[in-house]
């Protein structure tokens, strides 16, 4: 038998899949897509963060564009469908780590309610996150080229230290995959408050990449990830929309707004075969 919608509001965490990146960049800076996918081409720019700075946007304004970002990221049509508020915790570039750091620390401040759905966007293994240290945050995406990102606080050195001596097949999904059974048990203690899913990379993207190397690493690593606790585990908006391509995803390879939409409702359904 089905129960009743429990929850009142959705906290959501995740990397630029689930903070929406790109959905509203051009819009702030009075372009169009096709005006800012060219300026990233002739520059040659990585990141949405270059472009940003190629146009001078103050921080209050950055600030601006990565909340209206968040307005139409997928967390936001699954808080319109149950009327309910939305708190879009996503961070452009941050790993699993750096988002169960997040939910802990929203845990330890009091912000999460007993009545909070938390909604989990699994991102991609290669990432890292550390403290500084007067405990400052910092993140950033292995072969990215992040170093260059204001948040980073590494230098050039560093990265390609950190690259060479920790990025290897090993740290990243042994870390990986261990949060996302801490993040189940996690939810296991909360009466299954925290529900994952997969935005960016599933274990089939995973295996594609690695199962070549270490095929029995990964088959431990892959006896980590728990069947409960998700929504939706069948799919990643990546999956969803395919090779990047302008016509489909955003300059710097992000999934356009009509994804986001199509992601939301696979993830809807689900909740409602659980849900009134």
């Amino acid at each position: 038998m089905k129960t009743p919608f429990p929850y009142k509001r959705i906290i959501s965490y995740g990397c630029s899949f689930t903070a929406g990146s790109e959905l509203t960049d051009h819009e702030y800076l009075g372009i169009t897509e096709e005006e800012l996918a060219a300026c990233a081409r002739r520059n040659k720019y990585i990141g949405s963060h270059e472009i940003l700075q190629h146009f001078s946007v103050t921080v209050e304004l950055r600030a601006q564009i990565l909340e209206s970002n968040r307005t139409k990221s997928w967390p936001n049509y699954i808080a319109k469908k149950y009327n309910i508020p939305l708190l879009n915790q996503g961070i452009p570039g941050s790993s699993l780590s750096h988002a169960s750091y997040c939910l802990l620390r929203d845990l330890h401040d009091n912000i999460i309610e007993p009545t909070d759905l938390i909604l989990i966007g699994i991102t991609s293994p290669n990432r890292w996150f550390q403290f500084t240290r007067n405990g400052k945050t910092f993140y950033g995406v292995m072969n990215g080229g992040w170093s260059r990102l204001p948040h980073s606080r590494v230098t050039e050195k560093y990265r390609e230290e950190l690259e060479k001596n920790w990025f290897n097949m090993y740290n990243v999904l042994y870390t990986h995959h261990k949060e996302i059974l801490f993040l189940s048990n996690l939810s296991d203690t909360m009466n299954g408050q925290i529900k994952m899913c997969y935005a960016l990379s599933t274990p089939k993207d995973i295996q594609s990449i690695y199962e070549q190397q270490d095929s029995d690493f990964l088959k431990f690593c892959e006896k980590l990830i728990p069947n409960k606790n998700f929504i939706y585990a069948e799919n990643s908006m990546s999956g969803i929309s395919g090779k990047p391509e302008f016509s489909t995803h955003h300059t710097f390879g992000h999934p356009r707004v009509e994804i986001h939409k199509k992601f939301a409702d696979l993830i809807i359904e689900q909740l409602e075969e659980i849900y009134d």
